[in-house]
């Protein structure tokens, strides 16, 4: 007969055998790895590692079941598709796994650069004025030394302009520049302030005239009424800059203003002297034949709205004198005109034609007809209205 303390010894190997006293213990844990930010049928590279030497490869959102409990890395690699590269917010997370579910986030993003300006040269407290554009629309204003992060690779082009604090004008150098963002990598522009001219900075208009086809720079030739015309207004500025002011040009008839228009910059600058040669160092505008008639008048000034710091702000109005302009606008043609203004218009046939001929050679008299042929504004007025 077996005795009691032999039986609790058998039934305590029976239960250490079974397991112990919950047979039903844990089974493994799971993790749900959600990935997101890359493009259709771009597959990921996610590496996750755990204990006992575990490792798995994760191509897109998945849930991993029967894990070890413990700590598991989560490793997001970058990606390259379709001549992009894209890296994760989060590039490496940890994550513990124990009988509830963990999950894991992978955001990818473009990969993004970093950009640092540096401003130098101003007094303290002077608020730069520097802009910086890129791929994708990229707009950004600075107005101090800073870092720009996480930016689209590409070329971003960084253009200063100058400031005036307390009457002294700042011109920046370089005015503009380009500076090439990699996917990860930094780049650095850097922007050097210095004090302009005694005076400031300052703008003019030098000249401006209404051509119908040919035109001298002083507007000798005659306007033909209900004939379309086009103005050209020359800004000039004293420094160095990149300003792009606008110019408000204003038609009078007998001293009654009839029409107003406003000009936007042909450029990203203001010229130092004025050229006839190129349409886009002139402000111009097309005028209707409906404004030109006999007793018009026009008037003209640059920066209307003062946006631009001026060391002088009184001198940027044509005429100087506020006057409006008086325009010579004849009925008749400008052919009749021109014979009539001429001074020679009593020499024989020979003689006046021998001295267009001299001016034509030699170019002395902008007034002449060798003058006018000279600037050939009618070709620069066809190629602005046909887009060129």
């Amino acid at each position: 007969m077996i005795s009691t303390r032999r039986l609790l010894s058998i039934l305590s190997l029976l239960l250490a055998a079974c397991g112990g006293s919950d047979p039903s213990g844990p089974s493994g844990g799971s993790l749900a790895v959600s990935v997101s930010g890359l493009p259709s049928g771009a597959p990921a590279a996610v590496e996750i590692t755990g204990p006992g030497g575990y490792s798995h490869d994760v191509s897109a959102t998945e849930t991993l079941t029967g894990l070890s409990v413990g700590t598991y890395t989560v490793a997001a690699n970058p990606v390259t598709s379709g001549g992009q590269s894209y890296t994760a917010s989060v590039p490496s997370q940890s994550v513990t796994v124990s009988s509830t579910m963990a999950t894991a986030n992978v955001i990818y993003g473009v990969s993004g650069g970093t950009l640092i300006l540096n401003v130098a040269g101003l007094p303290p407290a002077t608020s730069a004025a520097v802009h910086v554009s890129g791929p994708g629309g990229y707009v950004q204003d600075v107005t101090e030394s800073t870092t720009l992060n996480r930016l689209a690779p590409g070329p971003y082009t960084v253009t200063a302009q100058s400031v005036t604090p307390a009457g002294t004008t700042y011109n920046p150098s370089p005015g503009s520049q380009i500076a090439n963002v990699s996917a990860g990598g930094t780049t650095s522009a850097n922007v050097s302030y210095t004090a302009g001219a005694a005076g400031g900075f300052n703008l003019r208009i030098d000249g401006m005239y209404l051509t119908q086809s040919v035109q001298t720079y002083s507007g000798a030739v005659p306007l033909v009424k209900d004939r379309d015309g086009y103005l050209r207004v020359f800004v000039t500025a004293n420094q160095t800059n990149l300003t792009a002011p606008q110019v408000r040009v204003r038609f009078y008839q007998a001293s009654t203003l009839v029409s107003t228009l406003t000009i936007g910059s042909p450029g990203t600058s203001v010229p130092l002297s004025p050229n006839e040669g190129s349409l886009s160092s002139s402000w111009n505008v097309a005028v209707p034949k409906t404004l030109i008639q006999p007793g018009l008048s026009v008037l003209a000034d640059v920066d209307p709205s003062n946006a631009v710091a001026e060391g002088d702000e009184t001198d940027n109005q044509f005429p100087a004198s506020g006057t409006p302009l008086a325009l010579d606008v004849h009925t008749t043609s400008v052919q009749r005109a021109l014979r009539a203004r001429a001074p020679e218009r009593e020499r024989p046939p020979g003689q006046r034609h021998q001295r267009q001929q001299g001016q034509l050679s030699h170019g002395h008299d902008e007034d002449s007809p060798a003058g006018l042929v000279r600037r050939r504004p009618a070709r620069a007025v066809h190629d602005v209205r046909a887009g060129g």
